[in-house]
């Protein structure tokens, strides 16, 4: 195995509960490192080439056996990283293959700038809240997962149970060694020494059974609970340790109770920037929300929030929120006819940053289908199931048909049917594909055109072809004879 260099190189992926489209974890993460600003195509276009070219050097001045695969495959593949980041480079390899071709390169490429990385310096990826973590982005784990050898990273994954409270899981070989370490609730041992720190001060006893009372040792919980605590100056000293001040009498009943009443305690315009961020994700876009906010300069207030602890800075252009508890609560407490005013604003800003391009239309589409906009939910469902098609993610293209298909009229289900059926066809699913397949025919319009009658009877015939029903598919074929004859086809 490789010797590992003294450096470390420090990778985070954080996987959102709002923004789950696919390999959502990695575009972020690639946005940031390549210097990828929202509404600056042709700045973003010359970021991405310099600093691809520029990793590219540095892989060439190692010099050794193992970089030079790893250099040709970066090359190689520079198209379908900047695909990924919505950038178009002219007759490159990305444009010349197919849809199922484009995704598993786009694997590749993915994987190769983490090898990359790998035999530069000693490599950590950390990935958090992988409870929503994608399909397409669980397959890329998994082929980083299964070269371990060649890609030598530490991956540290870091969630929260399910619902139903079982633990997400992710598959890998049975060489590589998994260690688990389930984060319960503090030992009461620990809790002084946490909440010394939090309070900057010795806790006196009676303080410190209270805060266990009320936290039940949860970490985030212990401190939301302490700043509330300082915030409201509510502790005072006595014989060198922190007790209530004697007028105490009503504490907040949970952490959602003290999360809002930190909140509500901001100033009003640090309060409305919370607030409109909440509706963006656990990371969220500076320059989004500035536009939310009718272009004003929050440089100022965002500092002021994360002196405030409720968030920290990624990158120049995005932040993120120190807790998803935090975030949630924030969401949560604000009215139904707000949060959907706030969506909408989310998306109207996106619509103008990024106009109607498919790499970010899922996202759009997202705010407008919260914002009660059928219409324009429907219009960007359309142009992301159609990206996804193009660049064959498969399981990102399913979930914006199941969304789209409430915004459909009877007509338009014929379309939904075929197009849904392709999808379970590319699963594997060849049954319930071709129960979709019969739905769309059984929804046809009166005078549907032969030309879509043709590419249905073929999606049938391939699919016969594959469960070895080579009568249903002769049949199939015999009617596409007919329709093309007709057609002059």
């Amino acid at each position: 195995s490789r010797e590992l260099s003294g450096e470390i190189q420090f990778i985070k992926l954080t996987c959102d509960q709002i923004q789950r489209q696919s390999l959502n974890p990695f575009k972020n993460f690639f946005l940031k490192y390549f210097h990828q600003k929202p509404g600056k195509p042709k700045r973003n276009k010359l970021n991405f080439l310099h600093l691809h070219k520029t990793l590219v050097q540095k892989l060439k001045s190692k010099q050794t056996p193992e970089t030079l695969p790893v250099l040709q495959e970066l090359i190689r593949t520079r198209s379908f990283i900047a695909s990924m980041l919505g950038i178009a480079i002219k007759k490159s390899l990305y444009s010349e293959l197919s849809p199922q071709k484009r995704f598993i390169n786009t694997i590749f490429a993915i994987k190769t700038i983490f090898q990359a990385f790998s035999l530069l310096n000693s490599v950590t990826i950390t990935i958090d809240d992988i409870q929503w973590i994608d399909e397409h982005s669980k397959q890329v784990l998994n082929s980083i997962l299964n070269d371990i050898d060649r890609i030598p990273v530490m991956l540290l994954c870091l969630s929260r149970l399910h619902h139903d409270r079982t633990k997400p899981v992710i598959h890998t070989s049975d060489k590589i060694k998994v260690l688990t370490l389930d984060l319960t609730n503090l030992e009461s041992t620990s809790l002084l020494e946490i909440t010394t720190v939090f309070l900057n001060g010795k806790p006196s006893q009676a303080l410190l059974d209270l805060i266990w009372e009320k936290t039940n040792g949860n970490p985030f919980y212990i401190e939301q609970f302490c700043y509330y605590l300082l915030e409201n100056d509510l502790l005072e000293l006595k014989e060198n340790k922190l007790i209530f001040k004697e007028e105490v009498k009503v504490l907040p009943q949970s952490i959602t109770n003290i999360i809002i009443t930190r909140i509500d305690r901001l100033t009003s315009d640090i309060k409305e920037i919370v607030e409109y961020a909440s509706v963006l994700g656990l990371e969220f876009n500076v320059e989004i929300l500035s536009m939310m906010l009718k272009g004003r300069d929050i440089s100022q207030k965002l500092k002021q929030g994360e002196n405030e602890n409720l968030w920290s800075v990624v990158s120049e252009l995005q932040y993120i929120f120190r807790h998803t508890l935090l975030r949630e609560a924030v969401y949560e407490m604000q009215l139904k006819s707000r949060i959907k005013k706030l969506h909408h604003m989310a998306a109207a800003a996106m619509e103008k940053i990024y106009g109607e391009k498919g790499v970010n239309a899922d996202s759009i589409a997202f705010h407008f289908e919260n914002a009660g906009l059928g219409n324009k939910a429907k219009n960007y469902l359309q142009i992301a199931q159609s990206h996804y098609h193009e660049n064959f993610e498969v399981a990102s293209q399913f979930d914006c048909l199941k969304r789209l298909k409430k915004y459909l009229d009877q007509n338009e289900l014929c379309h939904w049917y075929y197009k849904i059926g392709g999808v379970y066809a590319s699963l594997g699913d060849l049954k319930i594909a071709i129960e979709n397949l019969k739905k769309c025919e059984a929804h046809f319009p009166k005078k549907q055109d032969d030309e879509f009658r043709i590419s249905l009877n073929l999606e049938f015939v391939n699919i016969h072809v594959r469960k070895a029903e080579h009568d249903k598919a002769e049949k199939r074929l015999k009617e596409v004879y007919k329709l093309s004859t007709k057609t002059n086809d």
